[in-house]
C-alpha cells in the first residue's frame, strides 16, 4: 500500500495507470480474438488471426478465460486512460485561505464563506485510491 505523501507526490492512480498501460503497449500488438480455443492476434487489414497468444486447452472455463484474455488488450488501455486523465485533473495544489496554508485538489476546490472547500485528497481520489486498494 502506499501512503498519503506519495499519493499526493506522485498521483498514485496515475502512476498506477500509466504501469498498466507500459505492459499493454509491450505486448503483442491488438485487437486479438478467440479462434478454435485460443487467443489470436487479430489483423483487420488481412481479415486473419495471425499470432497465438494464449492456448485454453485443458482449462474448464476457457471460453470465459479467454474472453477475458482477447478483451484485455483492448479493455486495459482504455481504463489506464481514463484513470490517468481523472488522476490528472485532481492534484493537490496549496491554497491559503484565511491566510492558512492548506492542499486543496486543483479540479474541486472552490471558495466558501468559510475559505476554501476542497481539501486533498478529493473524493474523487479517494475513491480511486480505494479501488486500487491504497492509503490515500
Amino acid at each position: 500500500m502506499m501512503h498519503r505523501d506519495e499519493v499526493r507526490e506522485c498521483g498514485l492512480a496515475a502512476r498506477d495507470a500509466r504501469e498498466a498501460l507500459e505492459r499493454a503497449e509491450k505486448a503483442t500488438e491488438g485487437p486479438w480474438c478467440i479462434d478454435h480455443g485460443r487467443v489470436r492476434q487479430y489483423r483487420p487489414d488481412l481479415g486473419l488471426t495471425i499470432h497465438d497468444i494464449a492456448s485454453m486447452s485443458g482449462s474448464r472455463s476457457w471460453a470465459a478465460d479467454a474472453e477475458f484474455i482477447a478483451a484485455a488488450r483492448s479493455d486495459v488501455p482504455r481504463l489506464a486512460r481514463a484513470v490517468i486523465a481523472v488522476a490528472e485533473l485532481h492534484r493537490p495544489v496549496t491554497a491559503y485561505p484565511g491566510g492558512v496554508k492548506r492542499e486543496v485538489c486543483e479540479e474541486c476546490h472552490y471558495p466558501t464563506q468559510f475559505g476554501v472547500a476542497g481539501a486533498w485528497p478529493c473524493a474523487t481520489i479517494r475513491a480511486l485510491s480505494d479501488a486500487l486498494e491504497v492509503e490515500a
